[in-house]
């Protein structure tokens, strides 16, 4: 294996781990006005659902829900 290869390997992976970040990066700006964002039939009823069964507003939930999900992501991407 040429020090090339490695490098150019070494490159995409860094540009891919940067793509991923911008993408959660800008899941999580969108989400940041989740009152305004409106979601399927069944998301809103669940949605509704567990913002009852956790006393908190439908903003909370969500906030709660992308919190942890990029929290897992975030484990999930990182080498063990």
């Amino acid at each position: 294996m040429n020090a090339g290869s490695d490098e150019e390997t070494f490159e995409t992976a860094a540009r891919s781990t940067d793509d991923a970040l911008d993408a959660h990066l800008r899941a999580a700006a969108m989400l940041r006005g989740s009152n305004v964002i409106s979601f399927d039939a069944n998301t809103e009823m669940a949605l509704s659902a567990i913002a009852a069964e956790m006393n908190l507003g439908r903003p909370d939930v969500i906030r709660i829900a992308l919190r942890e999900w990029l929290a897992m992501r975030e484990k999930d991407a990182l080498p063990d």
